[in-house]
């Protein structure tokens, strides 16, 4: 899987890349720094958001939804269309 950013909202920024989040904020600059790094399923993801009180923009939900769960992960739909 190649690796995927997402702006959250217009601080936040999620890094995926294979099972690796990483969840970037941003400075006073303008450069992200990073905050929290972890291995794990899409929904982790969400689950860091909530507990930061990052709550995704609306583009940025659509963006996560058309990731994978995890790496290396098929839905049904994949399957069936194979």
């Amino acid at each position: 899987m190649p690796r995927t950013l997402v702006p959250l909202d217009r601080l936040w920024l999620a890094e995926r890349d294979g099972d690796v989040w990483v969840l970037s904020r941003k400075d006073d600059k303008g450069v992200y720094r990073e905050q929290e790094r972890w291995t794990g399923p899409r929904h982790s993801l969400y689950f860091a958001c909530e507990q930061r009180g990052i709550v995704p923009s609306r583009d940025a939900d659509r963006q996560l939804m058309q990731l994978p769960e995890q790496s290396g992960f098929r839905d049904d739909d994949e399957e069936d269309a194979a």
